[in-house]
């Protein structure tokens, strides 16, 4: 295995060559239903709604609002608005599709430096950055892709 390395420019001509760290990428977002049929849609909400970022009432109060008033009816109509502006070639929603355009662009300019992206929706997202930081031992940077409630925490860099 090589390592890639570079002079320091400010450094001594005889100063020896410092290896180029190795950098992970993560994309992420706070998620997207598998299909906008009602039990993706409650399967989604639920994860989305209970999301302490997303809705921050203490969960004792917000958990029955939640689950016996709002994911007995908003799944049917969140559903057919999913619908209509699904991606039904790819079949994934338009976040997903956005998200992995995104990924590709990242991609096709890879570089030594660039190792890699990937690109999922909240399901394994803390085995992912374990198994980033087991391969590459160095630095993980994570974007996550702004969501549509509030642009927060589009940076994160996450040290090994």
């Amino acid at each position: 295995m090589t390592i890639d390395s570079r002079p320091l420019p400010h450094a001594a001509a005889d100063h020896p060559a410092v290896p180029r760290p190795k950098i992970g990428i993560l994309f992420s977002n706070l998620g997207t239903p598998d299909g906008y049929d009602y039990w993706s849609m409650r399967r989604y909400l639920s994860e989305f709604l209970s999301d302490k970022r997303v809705i921050d009432y203490p969960s004792w109060k917000w958990q029955p609002i939640l689950q016996l008033i709002i994911l007995t009816k908003r799944p049917t109509a969140k559903g057919r608005d999913y619908k209509s502006i699904w991606n039904h070639e790819l079949n994934e929603s338009p976040l997903l599709t956005i998200t992995r355009r995104q990924v590709d662009k990242l991609l096709a300019q890879r570089t030594p430096e660039n190792s890699g992206a990937g690109s999922l929706n909240c399901v394994a997202i803390v085995e992912r950055v374990d198994a980033l930081k087991r391969a590459l031992r160095e630095n993980i940077r994570r974007y996550s892709a702004p969501d549509y409630l509030a642009a927060r925490n589009f940076v994160e860099a996450i040290a090994a």
